[in-house]
């Protein structure tokens, strides 16, 4: 930062600081500001250089509430700068202030990390001053040693509902770039307020998929961590040697913490998973829980209990050492009223009669609202894991869903059909087709010839067909 402070001209007005008579010499004070978060920068580099002595500098660091002071300054113009990790992060380097200090002055100065507008502007031009308009900005890092990877791929895609003509229609956007040289990325065009998935691979290494919101200022800043990953076949706990088995990841990583109530009381029974992996495990009397073999890079936890809200966050696994992430659970109490849930007569429509209608006749895995909510399923693919006929793989973009093709050889994308209409599905990803949480129904056909004639499309490859709306009985307002 010295070398970048004493090559700054000091051409133009210095700045003009506020400033209180006092003594013979002078002090500069002031906070310095993260915008993105809108709170003080704690541990933040302060250094102030004279402008005829560009070789000394005086460096401070900042205090936990961005708070900082230099005293004892003798008059004259000064540069002043601060350096912190997070700039590093976005790939920027903070403004630096020209001073002009006067003997028995205070100076009070801000210093503030450049604003969400201004960083999307630089990465994604003027069309994203808008507010509508979000970035997402990040590193791809290698999990065994944390160092950045260039020529990374990073993918980003969510949910969007368009109403048009013809109703409602769910499209699931994507944005994909390389990294630098340097290993960093920017994608321009998030959601600003929305959830987004991302995921990055580097050759065979990748990440799972990481849930991340999109914050108000429109930049979304996180790195991905990419590692190694086999793949295994089990089968789930109790089944026999007939059960189909279920493709999971697996690796050196190691997931361990303690899951606490609101009022920090540990939490026992608490289900903690690692999204995409099969690795689970149930907390302990003392709310402990730990998972091992998981998969390198960066995956979601999630961590599930009666009674509370659930809780879902991006962890980093490396394949050495261990990840340490404990969570509290807010309880739902807190955010609910008293409900009453009535289920009679729900989903009594056209389809679901003919879906029973079907199920009744034996061809073919069918899902109701019980299974389906009884898997809590992350991604669609979670769905068919164990579905006879149907094998689950690793995708460049997501799971594939595939089944055996006419030959007894091949594997086939099967045909797609969503509320009674085929959709086109070229890579087997069933989440670019669906959102997981608006499936309430699935009928899986995996051999052509058993599918009902409406839901075939003579291609040699099964169907999957998905009927979706709330999976959720309608909950009434009970009175107090």
């Amino acid at each position: 930062m010295l070398a970048a402070l004493a090559a700054l001209s000091l051409a133009g007005a210095p700045l003009p600081a506020q400033q209180d008579a006092t003594g013979a010499s002078a002090r500069i004070s002031g906070v310095v500001v993260d915008s993105l978060a809108a709170q003080p920068l704690a541990g933040a580099l302060v250094q102030l250089v004279a402008a005829d002595r560009a070789t000394q500098a005086r460096t401070v660091q900042t205090s936990a509430n961005g708070a900082f002071a230099f005293d004892s300054v003798e008059a004259g113009q000064y540069l002043l700068g601060f350096y912190h990790p997070r700039l590093d992060s976005l790939g920027i380097t903070a403004p630096v202030r020209q001073l002009d200090v006067r003997s028995g002055r205070n100076v009070r100065v801000p210093l503030a990390t450049p604003s969400g507008a201004t960083i999307r502007t630089v990465y994604c031009g003027e069309r994203a001053r808008s507010d509508t308009i979000g970035v997402y900005i990040g590193f791809v890092r290698s999990a065994g040693d944390a160092l950045p990877l260039s020529r990374s791929q990073v993918r980003v895609q969510w949910s969007e509902i368009t109403i048009g003509g013809g109703g409602l229609f769910r499209t699931t956007p994507a944005l994909q770039a390389e990294t630098s040289e340097h290993g960093g990325v920017a994608l321009c065009g998030l959601p600003v307020g929305g959830s987004v998935l991302v995921r990055a691979w580097n050759g065979s290494d990748s990440s799972g998929f990481a849930e991340l919101e999109v914050p108000a200022s429109g930049v979304l800043l996180r790195d991905i961590y990419v590692g190694r990953a086999y793949a295994e076949a089990v089968r789930e706990v109790g089944a026999d040697s007939t059960m189909p088995t279920a493709t999971v990841l697996r690796g050196d990583g190691v997931v361990r913490g303690v899951v606490r109530r609101p009022d920090d009381e540990p939490l026992p029974g608490a289900r903690v998973v690692v999204l995409g992996s099969g690795v689970e495990d149930t907390t302990s009397s003392l709310g402990v829980y730990g998972l091992r073999a998981l998969p390198a890079g960066t995956y979601t936890l999630e961590v599930r209990a009666l009674g509370y809200l659930p809780a879902r966050h991006p962890v980093d696994i490396m394949q050495r050492g261990e990840t340490v992430v404990d969570q509290r659970l807010e309880a739902l109490g807190t955010f609910l009223d008293t409900v009453k849930v009535t289920a009679k007569a729900v989903f009594q429509s056209r389809e679901r009669r003919e879906f029973e209608m079907r199920r009744r006749q034996g061809f073919g895995t069918f899902m109701d609202e019980a299974y389906i909510e009884k898997r809590q399923p992350f991604y669609v693919a979670d769905l068919f894991r164990m579905v006879p006929g149907v094998r689950v793989e690793r995708g460049t973009f997501g799971d594939r869903v595939l089944m055996r093709g006419m030959g007894f050889s091949e594997s086939c994308m099967p045909t797609v059909f969503v509320d009674g209409m085929r959709v086109m599905n070229l890579d087997g990803d069933l989440d670019a087709v669906v959102n997981v949480s608006a499936i309430r129904l699935v009928e899986v056909y995996p051999r052509a010839g058993i599918a009902p004639s409406q839901f075939q499309a003579f291609e040699g490859c099964g169907s999957v067909v998905i009927w979706t709306g709330s999976r959720m009985a309608i909950p009434q307002r009970g009175k107090r």
